[in-house]
């Protein structure tokens, strides 16, 4: 099943992307932020890789949040996601960018596509993202409609 533009504006989805040199980052839409087409795709497959970075993926490394801790469902998820060596972004309307997404969270030692199981490498082979998140504070996608 697809997430349609008006489920877009209702759902705060958190999805994957993998950037140029193969690390694994997150951005949380808020609602608001843009959602690329592989993510509008298959719900499924967005739902099976949060499951998967959320509850199955180990923590292996230190996280460094950007924004403050403090205590809220964001925070915690980012704290958890960044040291399993994920990059978090989230939608930045509060940086009066409403079409780009901060980063928010910066892993240790980021975990790289090639280190993931099969069946997580192939949903990822098709969400590739011209962005380095090694060095970009903002990103923009393509919005899927």
């Amino acid at each position: 099943m697809k997430y349609t533009e008006i489920d877009l504006q209702c759902e705060d989805i958190m999805w994957f992307g993998v950037d140029k040199n193969g690390y694994i980052f997150e951005c949380t839409s808020g609602g608001i932020g843009c959602v690329p087409a592989f993510v509008c795709n298959s719900r499924e497959e967005t739902e099976k890789l949060e499951i998967f970075f959320s509850e199955k993926l180990a923590e292996s490394t230190e996280g460094e949040l950007l924004i403050s801790k403090d205590g809220s469902q964001l925070s915690q998820e980012i704290s958890s996601l960044s040291q399993k060596g994920i990059f978090c972004f989230d939608v930045a309307i509060d940086d009066g960018r409403p079409d780009d997404y901060k980063r928010i969270a910066v892993p240790r030692h980021p975990i790289h596509v090639e280190d993931l199981p099969d069946d997580i490498k192939i949903i990822l082979s098709n969400h590739n993202v011209d962005v380095d998140v090694l060095a970009d504070s903002f990103i923009r996608v393509p919005h899927a409609y």
